[in-house]
């Protein structure tokens, strides 16, 4: 018979239903085989409750209550769809006498757990990479893998690492000692009856509704809440429903928007795309917020790429935004927030754009649907060649893409690699399709959003803060507000003279119509260029060890 070797931290214990066994949002777990079984040891569970017949149930959540009865029950089950947790969550069970193990991660975008076999049979199971890369005797990295991400191409169950794998958001998976792991996916939003308008009424108010229930299960129910605030709809969206839940009773959202500073705008950079005057809208048009605002502090963001791999063993994919983002989080945690909201998956699914509608209304006959929104464009000033050019593109993305060769004399060569950064021996072959079929056009189209939504497009970022305390939630990832998405059919999105429908539909008297309508997107916080030249030598020292770098050869 196996024993159950448990390493706790400091004042954890065996809970049931809403209580933490650990502040720290991590699991960590290890199964070892024996001639009697297996011996399991849990370093860390931010959540622990044991079974009647001994199984162990680990999980780690955001700050909003969950019921590990629940939880349990559900993984017992096989883990269907849905999940009884909402917010974003991982969660083991495990017989501590044979090491067989269930593993799951919610729908959410927000955190996942990952697991390496090792020599002897074993496995070690984490929701932190470096937890998994360190008991291997020679870990290496997986350059093909980065190459990939480089490419926006991506498997969602693998690393940078080889022979470290993931579990993808909303997959499950089980294993014993001896076996091969058994991963399959609970999170089906796509397989969805279509939209019942006599039952549900307008789809903006409908989801509006659901994003509501959405923020509040990511919600604590006491502590500071802090938000990333860019600007953009998505976490406008966010921090406006926030708001209005927390506003009555008495409580603020702190909103951390990184800008560049006041009155030092480049020259470079079109003034339309300044975040400032939104974010301000927002803050004198919607109660409960409690605004603060940063700009590009002293350091570089190739020191902060160098701690966020130390800390995360993986590169942050827009290394640019990791001062901003490091400073918001360290501002979090001095305060006591216990969740950072954000809108970081909205423009996959909430703020899609028409992209992708075209092509399903004509599939589906609904040449009337195409027509209004042709009429609604023109009408809103959307000129006829760039109108022409989205309906093309869609139907026929290969032939916009060989005109758009003729008309500006480029050779096939030219056109499919301007924009590569990865060298084209490196690049995977479906980028290689894609580039022959005419660019990204097809890529960005809704065939791609469900591909993203549903393999899981997190697997290149690090889901949460390394080191730091502050969950981050994307309520817009929620399985709800999928499912909901997925069920609209195409004049959800068209018809209406603007794009990003669905999401300025649901914004309707929630924000300033300023801030609703704006036209194109802000700056995100990219400044590249400033962070750069306030760096210069730094970065030509920099560029210079990559190249001397034998991984450069």
């Amino acid at each position: 018979m196996g024993q159950a070797s448990l390493c706790q931290n400091q004042g954890m214990s065996d809970v049931g239903g809403n209580e933490l066994s650990s502040t720290n949002p991590t699991i960590y777990l290890r199964v070892s085989p024996t001639d009697r079984g297996a011996t399991v040891e849990v370093a860390s569970a931010q959540r622990r409750f044991t079974l009647p017949d001994g199984r162990i149930v680990l999980a780690v959540a955001g700050p909003h209550p969950v019921d590990m009865r629940q939880v349990a029950d559900w993984l017992v089950r096989g883990c269907p769809d849905p999940a009884p947790v909402r917010q974003g969550f991982a969660a083991c069970l495990v017989d501590p006498r044979t090491g067989a193990l269930t593993m799951a991660a919610g729908a959410r975008n927000e955190i996942t757990l990952l697991w390496s076999a090792l020599p002897d049979g074993g496995l070690v199971v984490s929701s932190r990479l470096l937890d998994v890369v360190d008991p291997l005797p020679d870990p290496q990295l997986d350059l093909g893998k980065l190459a990939g991400i480089l490419s926006f191409v991506d498997e969602s169950d693998t690393t940078v690492y080889r022979g470290v794998l993931r579990l993808p958001v909303g997959h499950t998976a089980t294993w014993r000692p001896g076996t091969e792991m058994r991963v399959r996916r609970w999170f089906v939003p796509h397989e969805v009856e279509p939209y019942d308008r006599s039952r549900f009424g307008d789809e903006g108010l409908r989801l509006r509704e659901v994003i509501s229930e959405a923020v509040v299960e990511s919600l604590p129910t006491t502590g500071g809440v802090a938000a990333h605030l860019s600007g953009g709809l998505d976490s406008t969206t966010v921090v406006a429903t926030a708001a209005g839940i927390l506003e009555p009773q008495g409580r603020v959202v702190h909103t951390l928007s990184h800008l560049l500073p006041e009155g030092q705008w480049p020259d470079w950079l079109p003034e339309s795309i300044d975040d400032r005057p939104h974010v301000r809208a927002l803050g004198a048009g919607v109660p409960g917020l409690d605004q603060h605002e940063f700009v590009h502090d002293a350091r570089s963001p190739l020191d902060d790429m160098t701690w966020m791999i130390e800390r995360a063993g993986t590169p942050f994919l827009n290394p640019t935004n990791t001062p901003w983002i490091r400073a918001m989080d360290a501002w979090a945690a001095e305060h006591d927030c216990a969740v950072m909201l954000t809108g970081a998956h909205g423009s996959i699914g909430y703020s899609a754009t028409r992209l992708g509608q075209y092509r399903r209304a004509l599939r589906s006959a609904r040449l009337d649907v195409v027509a209004r929104d042709i009429r609604s464009r023109r009408a809103a000033g959307d000129g006829v060649m760039l109108i022409g050019n989205n309906v093309v593109g869609e139907v026929s993305p290969g032939f916009l893409a060989a005109w758009s060769r003729a008309r500006h004399g480029q050779r096939p060569d030219e056109f499919s690699s301007r924009d590569q950064v990865v060298r084209p021996e490196l690049l995977p072959e479906e980028a290689a399709r894609r580039q022959g079929r005419g660019g990204r056009a097809r890529h960005l189209q809704r065939e791609f959003w469900e591909r993203a939504v549903i393999s899981d497009p997190s697997s290149s970022t690090a889901l949460q803060p390394p080191g730091l305390m502050t969950w981050h939630s994307d309520p817009l990832s929620d399985q709800e507000v999928s499912r909901l998405l997925f069920s609209l059919p195409p004049d959800a999105w068209l018809g209406h003279g603007f794009d990003r429908a669905m999401a300025r539909r649901a914004m309707s008297g929630l924000v300033p119509d300023s801030v609703r309508l704006r036209a194109g997107r802000g700056i995100q916080g990219i400044d590249l260029g400033p962070a750069i030249s306030a760096h210069q030598r730094q970065y030509i020292e920099l560029l210079e060890r990559i190249e001397a770098s034998p991984l450069a050869s």
